[in-house]
């Protein structure tokens, strides 16, 4: 799929404001076949620039909140202090599942070591 650089600022937007891929196959006039197969492949170009859109979105979003409760906002306070606990939760819970991943191939290893062909030991 070949999107010129301004329907992949409209994806961003789009992905950003919460459309769903069906959504914008139908925006772009995409199969939505052709539209998830770009999406499952986590090295597409669509798929970078629709999660780009997510993020963008949302941290402009918690940056203005930011802004808001360094100037006393009490809400923005309360709001910013929940986003951060979730954010550091995930943040530690992804750590924690990428190491581990990392490691899986060497605990194998440790686990099964190699046999030797001719001996099967």
């Amino acid at each position: 799929m070949n999107l010129n650089d301004e329907q992949i600022t409209e994806l961003e937007q789009l992905a950003g404001c919460g459309y769903t891929l069906k959504q914008i196959a139908m925006y772009f006039n995409l199969s939505i076949r052709e539209v998830l197969e770009a999406y499952q492949d986590p090295q597409s170009d669509f798929r970078f620039h629709y999660e780009r859109g997510k993020l963008l979105i949302q941290a402009k979003i918690d940056m203005q909140a930011t802004i808001s409760a360094q100037s006393g906002n009490l809400t923005a306070m309360q709001r910013l202090d929940k986003l951060t606990s979730k954010r550091n939760f995930i943040n530690a819970r992804d750590e924690m599942i990428h190491t581990v991943a990392l490691n899986i191939p060497s605990k194998l290893k440790q686990l099964y070591p190699a046999q030797d062909e001719n001996t099967g030991q």
